[in-house]
């Protein structure tokens, strides 16, 4: 995290559901809290602030995505090998 920027993180929601969550570093007025603004359509957009130390994760950071990349990679081979099996290359 950069000196002067908040992790922010704005929810949009629309009827109950989740439409939208975006994470991002901002320079904010504030430096913690959710804060909630209703549209004229009904749509709600909650913006949550928090304050991360320099040089560690945010406090807003997601999930680690590396399972999500190992099993991208493993689909990619099993149809690889299945489309060359079709046509009998292998």
């Amino acid at each position: 995290m950069s000196p002067g920027y908040s992790c922010v993180k704005f929810s949009y929601i629309f009827k109950g559901g989740i439409q939208n969550i975006t994470y991002m570093a901002a320079k904010v007025n504030t430096t913690n809290g959710c804060y909630t603004q209703t549209k004229e359509n009904g749509m709600q957009v909650e913006a949550c602030v928090c304050t991360s130390r320099v040089g560690l994760q945010p406090c807003n950071g997601s999930a680690n995505n590396k399972p999500t990349l190992v099993m991208g990679w493993a689909l990619c081979l099993i149809g690889s090998y299945q489309l060359l099996n079709k046509y009998r290359i292998l």
